[in-house]
């Protein structure tokens, strides 16, 4: 309850790395913040809490802290550093479904290779299984950082597992992600088997 205070406080100031979108926060994205706040408030794992909104992640999403990745690599993004995200994303040609299940999912980032897993039956949502390895420098970097002695102190690759839920002919859907590093798939799914959304 503690935690969720202070999240709550955070309110007041206000992938799974698909994209960016909005730039600047309004109303919606605090109404956005205030479901990640309430649907994982207490599903989280231990140590772990909602980072700072981002609007920039897909259509708005936070990070989920702490970082347990090094890399110094301006250009990676911090959601592939993280314990992991939630995000909001518009599901229009990139959910697959037959019937009421999720048979595919489009995912596609640079330096990223996915391996899809699958449909997850009996949450609260459709919902679809995704591990992903994202390299966190480029090969330039990598040479850059061998020479300078730093490599052996970084981090070159991350690996996360990727929920996406949706629901047919629902504009958005959300992600969640959990480090596969730190996190088993078995404690992904139940994880994933705890969050509720408003799905429209």
């Amino acid at each position: 309850m503690r935690n969720l205070k202070k999240l709550m406080g955070i309110l007041l100031g206000i992938s799974f790395c698909f994209g960016c979108a909005n730039t600047t926060i309004g109303q919606n994205d605090v109404q956005i913040e205030e479901t990640f706040v309430q649907v994982l408030a207490d599903a989280l794992p231990e140590g772990v809490t909602i980072g700072t909104y981002d609007p920039k992640i897909e259509e708005g999403g936070c990070l989920l802290l702490p970082y347990i990745y090094e890399n110094e690599a301006e250009s990676t993004p911090k959601q592939w550093k993280s314990s992991g995200i939630v995000a909001r994303y518009r599901t229009k040609d990139r959910v697959i479904w037959q019937g009421n299940e999720i048979i595919d999912v489009s995912a596609e980032d640079n330096h990223t290779t996915y391996e899809k897993i699958g449909f997850l039956p009996n949450l609260a949502h459709p919902a679809y299984l995704l591990k992903a390895d994202h390299d966190l420098q480029s090969a330039s970097q990598s040479e850059s950082y061998e020479k300078s002695g730093k490599v052996e102190h970084m981090d070159t690759t991350s690996t996360y597992w990727y929920v996406v839920f949706a629901e047919p002919d629902a504009e958005f859907g959300y992600i969640v992600a959990l480090s596969a590093d730190a996190y088993t798939k078995e404690e992904m799914i139940t994880f994933a088997s705890n969050l509720h959304f408003s799905i429209a």
